[in-house]
């Protein structure tokens, strides 16, 4: 998080960052939903280069080269190669942008004026630049542009407000190009009835849509749902849940740690859910319930000794 908000993230790493700054916003800190479209923009891959192919790359650029110009850009937006200048670097990628470089351009311009590197903050080149690398027919700005509807409402907006239905038509041009996380997001909105009507079958139609692209909070909600306690008890599906929360695991959704270490204790596996709550008590604020399991779980084993250690940890 702290690399990307810099601007100095390593290209060959900075997709995995991406991803796990989109977790970190969307599940540590309460859906901060700008966070996401504010570091999205990605440079293209900036190996390091010599003195002579610097030079080759100044010259390309002077002839108006897309590839040269993106390449330099993001060399000086990261620091790497050449001294960090984001200034510059937001010249560079105008002048790429013009040159008909296209998303990368887009990407890069909207995310330096989300954040103010190298020219003011400008929510309204922000959301220009975002809507023309979505209009590429680029998933990833149509479903940041959802997003951003939800934080601000619009360009030309003075207060912070949401316009949940220029969001849900913003993630319905996602979900059709093949975003995994769009179709979750406009099920969320179909299921409260914001920006578009309330609509059961389509929420869950768009979960399990989400679900079958590798969508892990998809597939938490899919579980939860079906143990909900608003659920007649005699229509809850604890095995299905089971398996849902267990595809969200290895999905990469962390927040599905919990709930399936619990449903496992529930079907009576204790021990296939202590490898899981030793997991989430070695970070650093384990919540109380997860050190009482452990307790739990060594008793379980007649190692009270460490059964011990871990009640006392709970108190």
């Amino acid at each position: 998080r702290e690399l990307l908000g810099r601007g100095r993230a390593y290209t060959e790493n900075a997709r995995l960052l991406l991803d796990y700054l989109r977790h970190y916003t969307h599940f540590r800190n309460g859906r901060r939903l700008d966070t996401d479209a504010r570091l999205a923009a990605l440079p293209p891959e900036v190996p390091p280069f010599s003195a002579d192919r610097l030079r080759q790359l100044e010259a390309a650029a002077a002839q108006k080269s897309p590839e040269a110009l993106l390449t330099l850009a993001a060399a000086f937006a990261t620091g790497r190669g050449v001294p960090q200048d984001d200034a510059r670097a937001v010249r560079l990628y105008r002048e790429a942008a013009n040159a008909g470089a296209g998303l990368p351009a887009f990407r890069a311009l909207a995310g330096h004026y989300a954040r103010g590197h190298g020219v003011n903050a400008s929510r309204t080149e922000h959301f220009a630049s975002l809507t023309r690398a979505a209009e590429t027919g680029d998933a990833p700005s149509w479903r940041d542009l959802g997003h951003l509807h939800l934080a601000y409402g619009g360009a030309d907006r003075k207060e912070a407000t949401q316009d949940p239905a220029a969001a849900a038509a913003a993630y319905e041009r996602a979900v059709a190009l093949g975003d995994p996380e769009a179709p979750f997001r406009l099920a969320l909105l179909h299921h409260d009835g914001r920006g578009v009507a309330k609509d059961p079958a389509r929420t869950t139609a768009l979960l399990h849509t989400a679900a079958e692209r590798g969508y892990g909070p998809a597939m938490r909600r899919i579980a939860a749902d079906l143990i909900d306690s608003a659920r007649p008890f005699a229509e809850r599906d604890y095995p299905g849940a089971l398996q849902w929360y267990r595809r969200a695991v290895e999905a990469g959704d962390r927040e599905s740690r919990f709930p399936l270490a619990e449903n496992l204790r529930i079907a009576g596996d204790l021990a296939a859910a202590k490898p899981l709550y030793l997991e989430l008590a070695g970070e650093e604020q384990p919540e109380v319930v997860v050190l009482l399991r452990l307790g739990e779980a060594y008793d379980r084993e007649a190692n009270f000794e460490e059964a011990l250690v871990w009640y006392r940890k709970a108190a």
